[in-house]
């Protein structure tokens, strides 16, 4: 990677000197301050929600009013035996997780990087749709498609066999753990592709020729050579099992499952007064649980060299499998089936039944009854505004991190990095509980409270650790003597930025913004904390509408809010794709003077 300009201070050189000492003075006054802001904002959305979160666990008071210090909080997560129960359970979820998405996870990328299956190009596009369908939406399809009375599935059953049995109730820790394994397998694999991708396969070929057949080179040298990859990826799946809220909450509750999320949200939402505290207290234990697994990641990936890659014979061309390749295909199948076919048919046929588990007389009703209601529309105003201008936001303030943050010294960018990971550790309804006392407890940021803007802000906090991915992948793009072009041309850094900088990412600007718009328009556990009665979005009213039995309006406004998404992808790809195009129409253009003064006289003889 070439060279990073260094500097003590993030914003030197952001103005424009003025040549008189008096007024360079002023302006180095002026770009201290801008820092000083930046600073308070960085502390005032990433680390103030954390802070208010650990002192409103030892209130008496709930978020905004005058209370007294209490322990009550500690004193019920030490004596209170359904806590014991909700560690056991979110423990056993966590880890049967952990043991089938890693499996998954490394069975899919070994398909598509190491062996030549027919349908491995099917999977990364499906894993991608996967990860960016939102946990909710995918949760009330198959808790509509393994209904015990009601499901597709169970229906299916009855009609061929002719008989009463409905052996599929995903209500249950078969459900649970079958569907967020589908769920997350997106996730894990996308994290290990890149390492089995990138593995030298001339140590599989060693291993091939000492006589070791394909399945025990695939233990005996693949496996072990990725060890600490699939360790690292196998830690994040674990904590992304401790945060699972949405899919334990439609399905674990109806059955009595409890898990640590969903235990915060009945304390704050269930409970007469709710108890701030004990869910305060909780909040605290679940964090510092994902924040120690993400630093024992860190610890495992950075404590040694694990280079899979040599400069000499590195080869990565995929491996005959012989007749395996077909099994592999009918298992990629068999997951597009139940990871994206029948969710999408289910939420669909829910759509249009008059009344959901009835399959014939199939209706439009549904959308006119959604559309006709106010407040579902009010909702549906509100997810397309948090999405729309949020995505913006969050993409806005993800690349000037990133911009300020690569221009500083190494103390600084660390600490942004620190800072924009951090609600990365919050599990989303312990980040809406830390919302609401971190801006309540504020007297400005207080009368936001109730109001669509505390959510926009809470979402935005939210998606920032994944698009600061995407920022920071564009502008380390970028290469540093274009920047040292610009400043040396007269140039200061924002004008860099916004002449120079924000141009050339817009592609990856406009992916990372259509990203976090997805995300937050999916996202149910902060609006659920954050949301009033005017300031509701889909997730939160499709929640409402699937608890007070109205399933077939519920899949009629998700499949509103899905069509809305993908006319958006689709203007998203042809602006792409048009930028694409009149790029490389400009080239030529600067190109034909060229060819025209070249001595062939631009043909080739």
């Amino acid at each position: 990677m070439p060279d990073r300009p260094e500097t003590r201070d993030p914003f030197e050189g952001y103005m424009i000197d003025v040549k008189t000492d008096n007024g360079t003075m002023v302006w180095r006054a002026l770009e201290r301050a801008i820092w000083l802001v930046f600073a308070l904002c960085m502390f005032v959305l990433f680390v103030w929600p954390v802070f208010m979160l650990a002192i409103g666990s030892f209130r008496t008071s709930p978020p905004g009013a005058a209370g007294d210090w209490t322990l009550d909080g500690l004193r019920n997560l030490v004596t209170n035996p359904g806590i014991a129960a909700g560690a056991y359970d979110t423990l056993f979820l966590s880890c049967f997780l952990t043991v089938f998405v890693t499996l998954l996870a490394v069975f899919f990328s070994w398909v598509v990087a190491r062996t030549n299956t027919p349908l491995r190009w099917l999977v990364t596009p499906m894993m991608v749709v996967v990860l960016a369908t939102p946990q909710l939406f995918f949760g009330l399809s198959w808790a509509m498609l393994g209904n015990e009375n009601a499901g597709l599935i169970n229906y299916t059953i009855r009609t061929v066999t002719g008989t009463s049995w409905s052996p599929f109730n995903v209500e249950s820790w078969f459900g649970i753990i079958f569907v967020l394994t589908l769920k997350v397998t997106a996730f894990g694999y996308l994290l290990m592709i890149g390492p089995f991708g990138s593995m030298d396969r001339t140590l599989e070929e060693a291993s091939r020729t000492s006589g070791a057949s394909a399945v025990s080179t695939f233990f005996r040298v693949t496996i072990p050579v990725l060890t600490p990859a699939v360790a690292g990826v196998a830690i994040l799946i674990f904590t992304n099992g401790l945060e699972s809220f949405d899919i334990p909450l439609l399905l674990g509750v109806p059955a009595g499952i409890g898990v640590f999320a969903t235990q915060i949200f009945d304390a704050v939402n269930k409970t007469l007064p709710p108890n701030y505290a004990a869910a305060g207290t909780l909040s605290l234990l679940l964090t510092f649980t994902v924040m120690a697994l993400v630093l024992i990641r860190a610890r495992i990936m950075a404590g040694r060299s694990y280079a899979v890659i040599s400069g000499k014979g590195h080869k990565t061309e995929p491996a005959d499998i012989g007749g395996w390749r077909f099994v592999a295909s009918g298992l990629i199948l068999l997951y597009a089936l139940l990871a994206v076919v029948l969710p999408l048919v289910q939420m669909l046929v829910g759509s249009l039944q008059p009344v959901f588990g009835l399959y014939r007389g199939f209706t439009l009703d549904n959308y006119l009854t959604v559309l006709d209601d106010s407040q579902i529309v009010r909702s549906l105003i509100n997810t397309a505004i948090v999405a729309v201008v949020g995505g913006f936001l969050a993409m806005t303030l993800a690349v000037f991190i990133g911009y300020v943050g690569r221009h500083s010294g190494r103390t600084v960018r660390h600490a942004l990095e620190f800072t924009t990971w951090l609600p990365w550790t919050l599990p989303g309804v312990v980040l809406g509980l830390a919302m609401l006392w971190a801006y309540i407890s504020l007297p400005g940021l207080k009368l936001l409270y109730s109001t669509i803007w505390i959510l926009m802000i809470g979402l935005v906090v939210a998606v920032i650790p994944v698009v600061s991915r995407v920022s920071d992948a564009a502008l380390a793009q970028i290469g540093a003597e274009l920047e040292e072009s610009s400043r040396v041309a007269g140039g200061g850094r924002i004008s860099t930025l916004f002449r120079i900088v924000l141009p050339l990412i817009a592609p990856s600007f406009i992916a990372g913004w259509t990203v976090a718009g997805i995300m937050i328009s999916g996202n149910l556990a902060i609006p659920v904390m954050l949301s009033s009665a005017t300031s509701q979005t889909v997730p939160v009213q499709a929640y409402d509408l699937y608890i007070a039995g109205e399933v077939s309006q519920t899949s009629a406004i998700f499949c509103i809010q899905l069509g809305a998404i993908m006319v958006v992808l689709i203007a998203v790809g042809l602006i792409r794709a048009l930028a694409g195009l009149n790029a490389r129409r400009k080239a030529a253009a600067d190109l034909a003077p060229m060819l025209t003064d070249s001595p062939t006289g631009g043909r080739n003889d």
